[in-house]
């Protein structure tokens, strides 16, 4: 963030000097996300994400076709109002279709019911429609219409969950953060990623009500024992569920090369996270990377094993 004046230090670095009321050394900030029910373009989104100097990669990312098509099938709801109802199809081919049906009271019952068309998405994107004539009618043209408006709009628009998601994404990824709560959007970040957690909550400010508070926290023993805590249970939270997730690739038969290379991945980023945290964790920092270095090692071993396989 760029100071209003040449001569004058930022709010953030005066937080990193430690130069607030308490004189104390900035630790980082507490942070929680409020999200209203607001929808975006994602091209603002990015957009304010660049404007305020982060990464667009960070902000929302595009759904592909058949996942904003998915996502309008599953806002359809029942199809009780309009008499037609929704069935998916297995194809082997690209893309997501669904039958349109029918239903007709035969003797009082619901026991018959008609394929009226077909309503999907193709490779390159579009909604395409196949219609049976003898039964297609207004209301086949009214589910249609509502489908093709929410893909429309999925394609186009963020959700306030997906931007929350993105937003939360990025205070535990690129501000290193850690979860505070197990449930509850409240956060604690890293005082290294001080200037990226503000940028982050001017970033919400321009979207409807959404916000993301800010807490400022500075260095002292009771707040270093609970960041300390926080952080332990948290990082050994993450080990249980990398211990639970290596067992089920134990026993998985059709797991794939890229999920593990991409594990790998992500305890290495995990571990810079548990760097952030080396003055805090003390101890506990060499234990978590042990943990760390072992899921590693369990993860090469399935390599190895896969390529044999192959050979």
């Amino acid at each position: 963030m760029k100071s209003k004046a040449n001569n004058k230090k930022s709010d953030v670095e005066t937080l990193m000097q430690g130069q607030g009321a308490t004189g104390a050394r900035h630790m980082g900030d507490v942070v929680w996300l409020s999200m209203s029910g607001v929808e975006a373009k994602r091209a603002d989104i990015r957009a304010a994400f660049a404007q305020h100097g982060l990464p667009e990669a960070l902000a929302p990312s595009d759904p592909s076709a058949e996942a904003a098509f998915g996502m309008a099938v599953g806002a359809y709801g029942s199809g009780v109002e309009h008499g037609i109802f929704l069935r998916r199809v297995d194809t082997k081919t690209k893309g997501s279709d669904v039958l349109l049906l029918h239903t007709r009271k035969v003797g009082g019952a619901l026991d018959e019911v008609q394929t009226v068309g077909r309503v999907g998405v193709t490779m390159a994107g579009k909604i395409a429609v196949t219609k049976n004539p003898a039964l297609w009618d207004f209301r086949a043209d009214q589910v249609v219409s509502d489908l093709t408006s929410t893909f429309d709009s999925r394609m186009e628009r963020a959700t306030s969950s997906e931007l929350g998601g993105a937003v939360v994404a990025a205070v535990l990824g690129w501000c290193g953060g850690i979860r505070l709560r197990d449930r509850g959007n409240v956060y604690w970040a890293h005082s290294a990623g001080a200037q990226e957690v503000r940028s982050l909550a001017r970033v919400l400010e321009q979207f409807g009500t959404s916000y993301l508070a800010v807490l400022p926290v500075h260095d002292n023993a009771e707040a270093r024992g609970a960041v300390q805590r926080a952080a332990s249970e948290s990082f050994a939270c993450e080990l249980r569920d990398i211990s639970d997730e290596l067992a089920k690739f134990s026993k998985s038969s059709t797991l794939r090369t890229s999920t593990l290379e991409r594990r790998l991945e992500e305890y290495e980023d995990l571990a810079q996270r548990v760097d952030l945290y080396s003055d805090i964790l003390s101890g506990k920092r060499a234990d978590i990377l042990a943990g760390l270095e072992a899921a590693k090692v369990a993860v090469r071993k399935l390599l190895s094993e896969s390529d044999s396989e192959a050979e």
